[in-house]
């Protein structure tokens, strides 16, 4: 089959520390079937897959031996749409494997089908690459108990090893051209942020802060638009603008926007809170009581972040930061690819060690309502003094080096930015 390979020799695959891996598990090779795993594992996005749903299957497979050529399965739509649409098929793999997506009886259950089809290539690939005798890590999390059970039966000189866990030790530290992407993804989200803030006017809706960033996003996409297979997918996480459908933004309240994108399979997850207009001397006092605190935590926490040091210890630092000041705001971390919050966490009673090129956010946030408990009215309805103090949140994406970090996040972190 003629594919379209990486242009720039790169590829999502951290290759030397998934054969270390499969060395660790005694694993002769690794089969993928997660959507994340399968484009780690081959840079590959199934058009098939996100048009038409979870049954049309995309499965890779890397072996621990490299004289063996890695392979990948996709229904065959996928291959005619790539004849349309090379970009998509920008895989570093030789080895692309089909399977027949026309059903031969029309009375048979379509989902079914699909499974049976694709379950059949991969039992069938893997004994032509004489690794049916093998110890196989296979990602079971995109596949039923039964479907294990099938390949397992039809592979009964094979051992079957649950493989997810795995692929997520490998994937927690990432590769040159994960952290290109990564910064990427930060850099649309930061950009379509600090846009967004800039174009803030009095009156201005929840819905119209939101639309706002979503065009900020999209005009960043050189055309691709914010549908699930385009580049670059505008997405909300946590919008904490307002409180009410009817709020409407006045002089002196608080903007927060907990935002990301998706960017070639990766998502950005940043934050900031900026106040809007002008400030009385009593509110600039009761935010910066809030809010500066928050800022030392979470920067006397990265101060300290570098390989070797424990989550653990992160997590002490900036909540430590915080209570010498009396504050309940909350301290934590997290790592981000495909998903927004993936290892290594820092967050209390979790404790793991920090590897270089980890990716980790850490964040600082307060969420906090003010009111008047004898009044009964609405909150939208009571004068803005009582109604809020507001909501705070400071997030900020870096790479893990040796004796710190590299940030990919660089807005300001002020709440009267420039």
């Amino acid at each position: 089959m003629s594919i379209r390979h990486k242009r720039d020799g790169k590829s999502l695959l951290n290759r030397e520390r998934a054969l270390k891996m499969m060395e660790k598990y005694n694993l002769d090779a690794l089969i993928a079937t997660t959507p994340e795993n399968v484009t780690y594992l081959t840079d590959f996005i199934s058009f098939a897959r996100e048009q038409y749903g979870c049954e049309r299957k995309t499965y890779a497979v890397l072996p621990r031996d490299t004289s063996i050529e890695p392979w990948m399965i996709v229904v065959a739509s996928d291959v005619y749409m790539f004849q349309v649409n090379l970009d998509r098929l920008n895989t570093w793999m030789k080895d692309v494997q089909t399977y027949d997506n026309l059903k031969k009886d029309p009375d048979y259950e379509e989902t079914k089908y699909f499974i049976e089809a694709a379950v059949e290539r991969l039992v069938t690939s893997i004994c032509e690459k004489k690794l049916d005798k093998c110890n196989l890590g296979l990602d079971e999390m995109d596949i039923t108990p039964a479907v294990f059970e099938t390949i397992q039966n039809r592979l009964p000189r094979a051992k079957l090893v649950p493989a997810y866990s795995i692929f997520k030790e490998i994937r927690i530290v990432k590769s040159p051209k994960e952290i290109e992407i990564l910064g990427k993804a930060v850099s649309i989200s930061e950009k379509a942020l600090k846009g967004t803030f800039d174009k803030a006017y009095r009156g201005m809706t929840r819905e119209e802060f939101a639309l706002t960033y979503n065009e900020l996003v999209v005009r960043q996409g050189d055309g691709i638009t914010p549908v699930p297979r385009g580049n670059v997918r505008p997405q909300i996480g946590c919008l904490r603008f307002g409180y009410t459908p009817e709020f409407r933004l006045e002089d002196g309240q608080t903007m927060l926007l907990d935002c990301g994108c998706f960017y070639r399979g990766y998502q950005a997850d940043t934050a900031r809170t900026a106040i809007f207009g002008a400030v009385t001397d009593k509110q600039k006092r009761q935010y910066d009581a809030i809010y500066n605190p928050m800022l030392e935590a979470q920067q006397a926490a990265i101060e300290n972040i570098r390989a070797g040091v424990h989550t653990s210890e992160i997590y002490k630092i900036g909540t430590d930061v915080l209570k010498k000041y009396g504050s309940k705001a909350r301290f934590s971390g997290h790592g981000v690819d495909m998903a927004v919050h993936t290892p290594p966490f820092i967050t209390e009673g979790v404790d793991s060690v920090l590897e270089k090129n980890m990716v980790v956010n850490v964040e600082c946030s307060m969420f906090r309502i003010e009111q008047d408990n004898q009044n009964k009215k609405k909150v939208s309805q009571l004068p803005t003094s009582q109604e809020r103090v507001g909501y705070f949140l400071v997030e900020d994406t870096m790479v893990v080096l040796e004796n710190g970090v590299n940030y990919l996040t660089f807005n300001d972190r002020s709440l009267y930015p420039k």
